[in-house]
């Protein structure tokens, strides 16, 4: 299958399976080796402020909405731990 593409294409059918390898490792993030310093600082500082948005998503849905859980041991834990953080609830 690979053969036929790489012929439909115009490619070489011996360098289907390293560029399927290629476009796997940049679907999971990998930066090339022979990127750019720039394209490197960027990956890292879009990585650093999905991981900063996606914890204030958590620390948000722990303090607002389980906070409101009519679930009385959820409501307890979340309604403790704001106390323990100095954060005002009442």
């Amino acid at each position: 299958m690979y053969a036929r593409i790489a012929r439909f294409e115009g490619g070489d059918p011996g360098a289907v399976d390293e560029q399927i390898s290629e476009m796997r490792s940049q679907v999971e993030g990998e930066v090339p080796a022979d990127a750019p310093e720039e394209v490197r600082t960027l990956m890292e500082t879009v990585s650093r402020f999905m991981q900063l948005v996606l914890s204030a998503f958590l620390g948000i849905f722990v303090i607002g909405v389980v906070g409101f859980s009519h679930i009385d041991a959820v409501h307890n834990a979340a309604h403790d731990y704001r106390h323990s953080m100095a954060f005002p609830c009442h």
